[in-house]
């Protein structure tokens, strides 16, 4: 049993923590740096997240994992834009993405969205492979990182399981 929860959690310094670990440990992953967000005041923090709904995973009281959604409309039949992936290494492998994705998909469906998305770099081959065995498919195209305007991601999409 992997005693796994994930909840939406509000506490920015319970995000900041979490969100820097994954900056730290998977900086290939995401357009923002770990030195730049470390350098954010707890003001720049609320103002880049105010609209961001936060997933948190942790075990045996312990955060491991993470996911953020915003509305977004970018992609007109996508308004879920899942961001932020991220889990430690050493629980990759196990059911805690499906765990986490199906939170995300509750979420959803009271949202009455019916499809996510997410960005992944174009580089991050081991990724795209993962999120296309959780159901994601590929945009026809890369597009310029908002966040990082050189680099190029591919967005991936998927529709929530109706109940």
């Amino acid at each position: 049993m992997n005693d796994f929860e994930v909840e939406i959690v509000s506490d920015l310094s319970r995000i900041k923590k979490i969100r820097l670990l994954a900056l730290k440990e998977a900086p290939f992953a995401f357009g923002t740096k770990y030195a730049e967000a470390l350098a954010w005041n707890d003001q720049t923090w609320q103002e880049k997240f105010a609209k961001t709904t936060w997933f948190i995973a942790s075990r045996n009281g312990k955060d491991i994992g993470c996911v953020s959604i915003d509305e977004d409309d970018r992609f007109p039949d996508a308004k879920c834009w899942l961001g932020g992936f991220w889990i430690k290494p050493e629980f990759r492998g196990t059911n805690l993405i499906q765990i986490i994705l199906a939170k995300t998909e509750d979420y959803c469906r009271q949202k009455g969205w019916i499809k996510q998305g997410l960005g992944v770099y174009e580089n991050n081959q081991r990724a795209i492979r993962a999120y296309e065995k959780l159901g994601f498919i590929r945009h026809d195209r890369t597009l310029p990182s908002r966040s990082n305007p050189n680099l190029m991601y591919l967005p991936m999409f998927r529709v929530v399981a109706q109940n």
